[in-house]
């Protein structure tokens, strides 16, 4: 049944339609170096609804709608749409082979329902010899005239339908720096094509060179389109090459966190070249299953969206490192910080190592309330001094958030809301933080690819569940990958944990550390209370103890703290501690300043066996071309 929505954006569908075919323009012959389009400009009256993030996009095209031949059928499949309450994105190339103006103004009418966004459709262009080949430069005539052909066109576009569109869907053939560059020229901000690997990374604004650059462009990829045999006589349920294209939609979600799927009215249309009821109502059974699956949206309402956290300008373009010339690195990492959650014990803590001449990494929660909890002006002030690094410590505090296949959430919905604290974090700190410290530890190859893929390049867990410290990029399974992160554990916190029950590690991980670790559930988490400070002054009495640690340890001058710390530095040359500022609160709730104070020897220790640093500094350093 029609909803009332559905109802109502016909009625308006109609009432425009109407009002509008009286003064359809004729169409223009000049030439694309002209006014093309005397007409004055319009504003579109309705947005297509806003894209909400909460699960992956998919994005049907509707291409060639502005051919005559398709209109008809281009109508029934936009009043389609309308009636499943989504919208609708449709490619248009604006100009003819002879480079004169097409008539596609009956599309303004869908656009001012809210029912379409329109993209240019690049492919267009091949008739017209204007793409680049590979090699191109920028001084060459024929880019100058790209450009200027882009920014011609989607200035048409604007002028009859309202808005400047702010994609172009492309042929993979015509895919190369050169005309990647001049669509960056000419202002567009997503680029649309069939997949294959080299497009990654993909949905966040990158140069050529897939770096992030605030006026790069977003890659989407085309997942596949819909093909109907018109065979199909009764649909009881999906057809089965829906079912193949939707399981390619899911993969595509699962792995992406987009789908793209595009739609030729000719699949549609009937021998008659009329839109074929049959092929309609396959398609409608196809949208309401990916309904299902995922959030169908468009282009436009996506990177409105995103452009709120993706795309900003950071507040600082130029930042200071923390002093790091290589060799040993220690990283002290403060965990769960965050507005309200003991913010005094934070500041002095950070207080203890400013006084101690090193910097401290602060592990901040992206929404641990809710709210935005990384906005802290102090931390902000201290980070800008350059007194501590920032790390995203989790998106909130839900634990084994990072557990896809336990934690009710998928690996799309996790990428977004990584993607969107690193974004959020950039605007307010002014850069983009190189590590995610893992809350609760666990996680699981779904958790850690979400991870990578939202632009993260160090992986932070403890060294008791860590299979794969390294200081190289590799992927879950600990295999060079530059797509991957480092993996940097921490060998131990600053204090004891005093267990309520009495549960050995065996209990808790099993005998070794699991190839997957996804053993997160309730027993991962036994109750019991930070203890004292660790004890180190026997390992640091020692000369070149961390040197000839296991020697030491053979001799029963054995220490948990100081034994992982150096095992973990003489493998991957670089090791974390961890700090919690619940550790150091007295019986009265307030800051245990003796307690605070006793942690001082282990920084002075600390910074004699390697360069206490931030992991900012650290891979800055180590990767400065990255």
């Amino acid at each position: 049944m029609t909803s009332i929505y559905a109802r109502s954006l016909i009625a308006s569908i109609l009432l425009c339609i109407s009002l509008a075919c009286a003064s359809i323009p004729a169409q223009d012959k000049t030439s694309i170096t002209d006014n093309i389009n005397p007409q004055p400009a319009r504003t579109r009256k309705l947005d297509t609804p806003l894209y909400t993030g909460s699960r992956g996009a998919i994005i049907f095209i509707l291409n060639q709608a502005a051919d005559p031949n398709n209109r008809g059928t281009s109508e029934k499949i936009m009043r389609l749409f309308a009636e499943n309450s989504v919208p609708l994105e449709v490619a248009v190339s604006p100009l003819n082979r002879d480079k004169t103006q097409v008539d596609f103004s009956y599309l303004a009418s869908y656009v001012d329902a809210g029912i379409i966004d329109v993209s240019l459709d690049g492919r267009g262009f091949d008739s017209l010899n204007l793409w680049l080949l590979e090699g191109t430069t920028t001084k060459s005539p024929l880019y100058s005239d790209l450009v200027s052909s882009i920014k011609n066109s989607l200035n048409l576009l604007k002028t009859s339908l309202g808005y400047m569109p702010a994609t172009c869907i492309m042929s993979a053939e015509d895919y190369n720096q050169s005309n990647y560059g001049a669509l960056q020229e000419a202002g567009l901000k997503i680029v649309a094509l069939n997949y294959f690997a080299g497009l990654k990374p993909l949905l966040q604004p990158v140069n050529w060179q897939g770096s992030r650059d605030e006026n790069g462009l977003c890659r989407f990829p085309i997942t596949g389109d819909v093909s109907y045999d018109g065979k199909q006589q009764n649909i009881p349920a999906i057809s089965y090459d829906d079912k193949s294209l939707l399981v390619s939609i899911q993969q595509s979600l699962q792995d992406f966190g987009a789908a793209v799927i595009e739609i030729q009215p000719a699949a549609i249309a009937g021998q008659d070249n009329n839109a074929d009821p049959v092929k309609l109502t396959q398609l409608a059974k196809l949208v309401k299953s990916c309904q299902g699956v995922g959030e169908i949206t468009t282009f436009q309402s996506w990177y409105r969206y995103a452009t709120g956290w993706l795309v900003q300008v950071p507040a600082v373009s130029q930042r200071t490192m923390p002093k790091y010339n290589g060799g040993p690195a220690i990283i002290f990492r403060l965990d769960d910080v965050s507005k309200g959650w003991h913010e005094d014990v934070d500041i002095e803590i950070i207080k203890m190592f400013e006084r101690n001449g090193v910097p401290l990494d602060l592990g901040v929660v992206a929404f641990a309330s809710g709210g935005p909890t990384y906005e802290l002006p102090w931390d902000k002030a201290y980070a800008d001094k350059v007194v501590v690094g920032i790390s995203v410590h989790g998106y909130d505090w839900t634990p084994c958030q990072l557990v896809i296949a336990q934690s009710g959430s998928t690996y799309t919905e996790v990428r977004s809301r990584l993607a969107r604290a690193s974004g959020l974090y950039s605007m307010y700190y002014g850069f983009n933080p190189v590590a995610f410290t893992v809350p609760t530890d666990f996680y699981d190859e779904g958790g850690y690819r979400a991870v990578a893929d939202a632009g993260f390049k160090i992986f932070a867990t403890h060294f008791s569940i860590e299979p794969h410290p390294s200081a190289e990029s590799v992927d879950y399974f600990g295999r060079p990958d530059p797509r991957g992160m480092c993996r940097i554990p921490t060998a131990e916190d600053v204090c004891s944990w005093v267990s309520d029950q009495d549960v050995s590690q065996e209990e808790l991980y099993g005998d070794e550390i699991p190839e997957t670790v996804v053993s997160c559930n309730q027993t991962n988490f036994v109750g019991g209370h930070w203890g004292d400070v660790i004890n180190i002054s026997q390992p640091a009495s020692i000369p070149d103890y961390c040197k000839y640690y296991e020697a030491w340890d053979e001799a029963m001058v054995y220490n948990d703290f100081s034994t992982s710390l150096c095992s973990t530095l003489h493998r991957i040359g670089v090791a974390a501690v961890s700090l919690h500022p619940d550790e150091f609160i007295d019986k009265d709730g307030k800051t245990d300043m003796v307690k605070l104070a006793s942690i001082e020897p282990i920084i002075k220790w600390c910074s004699g066996i390697g360069t206490i640093t931030t992991y900012e500094a650290w891979y800055k350093y180590t990767y400065p071309a990255r």
